[in-house]
């Protein structure tokens, strides 16, 4: 049985469900994952569940090729996050995509405002946040946040 080629053909299917992933999703989360990259994990996986099905691979490279799809999950999850949370990464992007910006044009879009709104959009998105009497609130469910602003509230003191 030709490991490589399976491992090739796998890698093609689950960038094919990704992108599909994404089209048919766009930016809809179940937090704390994007569903495209929860849509391109289980539709790869069922694939190679059939294909064990139908005696096509064998256990071995069954284990082998969802442990590889769980690193992918992995991998794309921190990497798209990486774009979209950090604002060096963005400013980056946006620099090479455009080969040269216009400082003053660039902040007028770019700026604290712009970054503030669009966290606040995904934290709505992701239905961590809601708004009551023109005020956000944190959802009952995302409690944890407490713990969380309290340990980094903390760590900021020292």
């Amino acid at each position: 049985m030709n490991y490589l080629f399976y491992l090739v053909l796998n890698i093609l299917i689950y960038f094919i469900f990704l992108k599909l992933g994404f089209s048919l999703f766009k930016k809809k989360y179940w937090f704390p994952f994007r569903v495209a990259d929860l849509f391109a994990f289980f539709s790869c996986s069922l694939v190679l569940l059939i294909n064990y099905y139908y005696q096509r691979i064998n256990l071995e490279l069954l284990i082998y090729l969802i442990v590889v799809n769980l690193n992918f999950l992995y991998i794309f999850f921190h990497l798209l996050n990486l774009v979209v949370t950090s604002p060096r990464t963005k400013i980056v992007l946006d620099i090479y995509s455009k080969k040269k910006v216009n400082k003053k044009k660039y902040f007028q879009k770019y700026n604290y405002t712009y970054m503030v709104n669009q966290r606040i959009k995904r934290l709505m998105s992701n239905d961590q946040i809601f708004m009551k009497n023109n005020k956000y609130k944190i959802r009952k469910k995302y409690g944890f946040f407490s713990i969380i602003s309290f340990v980094f509230l903390t760590i900021k003191k020292f």
